[in-house]
């Protein structure tokens, strides 16, 4: 029991900053095959509201803890490794958190607890690029799922699909109750398949099939 407490403070006191990566896997992380990175370093991070250019399909929640001397690059650092061992390629900055822990110090041949120390924490969405797109772009939940823009030549435009159109289900799915419809109903389907967008136009309900198409032509489906 001492002897654990003695390493727990060395790991406090010494004035090294380092953080410990954890993740869990979303019910959609075996849609589509994993991505295979070599070096933690080349995942991309997305911070202060920032979204992956190439979109964003959900695969995993990222944390990293990191002690009293952690900062933001260990921090992402532990983040990144965890998203190599998800099949992410991106990451998505999502919220921080800052906890009080014990520094321990000794005294004589004992040892005392003694000043609380702030123990930083990171959390982030693991993303790999979705193969497949609609092209029509939209807002999140907060926003109503509106589209915001268009793709000029897109499925989205081709079916009729205009900006500030508010999404309501996909395939049926509501969007405002599964976080991860967009996965299921769309990201995760071959090029070509349609799917079937409800929403909401200056008031009124519609409906509009939308073919899908590829965003990289080198994808895959043998998994």
């Amino acid at each position: 029991m001492r002897a654990g407490i003695i390493v727990l403070a060395f790991l406090l006191l010494s004035g090294c900053g380092f953080a410990r990566g954890k993740h869990e896997l979303f019910e959609t992380a075996n849609l589509i095959p994993p991505v295979k990175v070599n070096n933690p370093q080349e995942v991309k991070i997305y911070r202060d509201g920032a979204f992956p250019e190439k979109g964003c399909f959900k695969v995993a929640m990222l944390s990293a803890h990191g002690n009293g001397y952690a900062d933001r690059t260990n921090l992402e650092t532990a983040l990144q490794e965890e998203a190599v061992e998800t099949g992410s390629e991106s990451i998505i900055i999502v919220g921080t958190q800052v906890n009080n822990g014990m520094t321990v110090g000794t005294y004589g041949g004992g040892i005392a607890m003694g000043n609380t120390i702030q123990l930083p924490s990171m959390y982030g969405v693991g993303c790999r690029m979705p193969p497949v797109t609609t092209g029509a772009h939209l807002g999140g939940k907060d926003k109503d799922f509106a589209v915001t823009y268009v793709v000029k030549g897109s499925p989205a435009e081709k079916a009729g699909v205009l900006e500030g159109d508010k999404w309501l289900t996909i395939n049926g799915r509501l969007l405002s109750s599964d976080p991860f419809v967009f996965e299921k109903e769309i990201n995760s389907k071959r090029p070509g398949s349609q799917v079937t967008i409800e929403f909401l136009r200056e008031g009124k309900k519609q409906s509009a099939a939308v073919d899908l198409m590829s965003k990289q032509p080198q994808w895959s489906w043998e998994h």
